[in-house]
């Protein structure tokens, strides 16, 4: 986020940087990769499901000194991440349609349902 201080630039640097870095959406049952390396090693080929793409963002989020966390959607078939920033709750969503590259934009989930409940993929 180079030298950026705002909060809320920063996450959607974050956002964008990793969208820009060609993550792919596969479809695939709980986390294969497990860890931000191993996602980010992995990203563009074969690609990632939510829960992994979720450690990833999540792990960038705080690397860049935000409060975040990952969710798990209302109806436990969907993980993202929440940036926390002065009590307002913003999404980074990197998924996309199989095999496709990430067009999410910014403070967008999936099918756009965005109640959740913290959870701490690890």
């Amino acid at each position: 986020v180079g030298s950026e201080t705002n909060d809320l630039a920063k996450a959607k640097k974050v956002h964008e940087g990793l969208k820009s870095y060609g993550i792919r959406y596969r479809k695939y049952y709980n986390s294969e990769y497990h860890t931000p390396q191993n996602c980010l090693k992995h990203a563009n080929s074969p690609g990632l499901n939510c829960g992994d793409t979720a450690i990833l963002t999540n792990a960038c989020m705080k690397s860049a000194g935000l409060d975040s966390h990952i969710e798990l959607r209302c109806d436990h078939e969907h993980f993202f991440t929440v940036i926390v920033i002065s009590g307002t709750k913003y999404y980074s969503d990197l998924t996309w349609s199989e095999g496709a590259l990430s067009q999410r934009p910014w403070n967008d989930t999936w099918e756009h349902n965005k109640c959740g409940s913290k959870y701490d993929l690890k």
